[in-house]
C-alpha cells in the first residue's frame, strides 16, 4: 500500500483549517485602538454596530470589509473539507486501480 497517494491534499486541508482556527486572532485597528479580528466582527454583527454602520458611511465599510474577510475563511474551510475528502478518497482508491490504468 502507497500512504503518499493523498497525503499533500490532506495535509493542505489540515494545514487551512488550522490557519482558519487562528484567523479571528489577527490584529486590526479599528476606529484607532487596536482589537482582534473577531471582536471586530463580533462589534460590527451587534446591535450597536448595526446602529453604528447606519449612521456612519467608514463603520459601514470598514464592518463591510471584515465581513468579506469572515466569508472568505468560510469559503477556505469548504475547501479544505473538499481537499481532506479528496485526498482520503485518493489514498483509499488508490491502491484499488491497477498500475496499468495510471499510465494509459
Amino acid at each position: 500500500m502507497n500512504t503518499t497517494h493523498g497525503a499533500p491534499m490532506i495535509i493542505i486541508g489540515v494545514a487551512i483549517l488550522i490557519a482558519r482556527a487562528f484567523a479571528p486572532l489577527i490584529p486590526v485597528t479599528y476606529g484607532g485602538t487596536q482589537y482582534s479580528l473577531g471582536q471586530v466582527h463580533g462589534l460590527c454583527n451587534s446591535t450597536i454596530g448595526q446602529i453604528g454602520q447606519a449612521i456612519s458611511a467608514t463603520a459601514a465599510h470598514n464592518c463591510g470589509q471584515v465581513n468579506s474577510i469572515y466569508g472568505l475563511m468560510n469559503m477556505a474551510v469548504i475547501a479544505a473539507i473538499l481537499l481532506i475528502v479528496a485526498g482520503f478518497t485518493v489514498r483509499v482508491l488508490g491502491d484499488r486501480i491497477p498500475r496499468s490504468q495510471y499510465h494509459a
